[in-house]
């Protein structure tokens, strides 16, 4: 079976590319990056060429360009991730209601960029200013009692067949991003990091049954 991988396109407005970042998302075998854009106009061009899952914006500060670049690309693509990478949150909130998905510090560690990325869904922005906090375009409601969703259970019955998440999505007729969303709350809730674990607990907390 192929294997499916989430498409990336990075947005560099500075010479010198976040290079760390791009290296850590290439080894990731779950992502592709597909692009890098230096500047408002290819990027746009890009996005619409490209058409990637995600888009990445390096940047050293929330400015009012960017902020109708990510409108531009929500109006155009809005089932896309928007993921902004910068040293200030000035014009924050303009920027989440543009539909910037999350606004991340710099120096944050690359697997709490992959948490964010999986927790972020089309109804909830994620502000970084020190610690991440959650400043939602809507209230994400979630579950208290750590039980396993419905949703959750197809989702696992879908991942235990070896489908990857834009088989997934297609499948349930949902956006990657929400699958994304719906694992990060699978590893939580049964205790797990990676979807083989979540595959095994699910079986061995009788979930779902082991005839999958």
């Amino acid at each position: 079976m192929a294997l499916y991988r989430e498409t990336i396109l990075f947005v560099d407005e500075e010479e010198l590319f976040c290079e760390g970042l791009l290296k850590h998302f290439m080894s990731q075998s779950s992502f592709e990056v597909v692009g890098v854009a230096t500047d408002w106009v290819e990027v746009l061009s890009k996005a619409e060429k490209l058409r990637p899952d995600i888009i990445v914006i390096n940047m050293r500060v929330m400015h009012s360009d960017w902020v109708h670049v990510a409108r531009s690309i929500r109006d155009r693509q809005p089932d896309t991730t928007i993921i902004a990478v910068c040293e200030s949150t000035r014009n924050a909130s303009e920027a989440v209601r543009a539909g910037v998905n999350a606004i991340l510090g710099r120096d944050m560690p690359f697997v709490d960029i992959l948490r964010i990325i999986g927790s972020v869904t089309e109804k909830s922005a994620l502000v970084f200013d020190g610690s991440v906090e959650p400043a939602p375009r809507e209230a994400v409601r979630e579950e208290k009692n750590g039980l396993v969703s419905k949703r959750e259970k197809e989702i696992l019955l879908l991942l235990s067949k070896g489908l990857q998440n834009k088989e997934i999505a297609s499948r349930l007729s949902i956006r990657i991003p929400t699958v994304n969303n719906h694992l990060y709350n699978i590893f939580r809730k049964l205790g797990c990091s990676n979807r083989t674990e979540a595959i095994f607990e699910a079986v061995k907390q009788g979930v779902i049954g082991r005839e999958v």
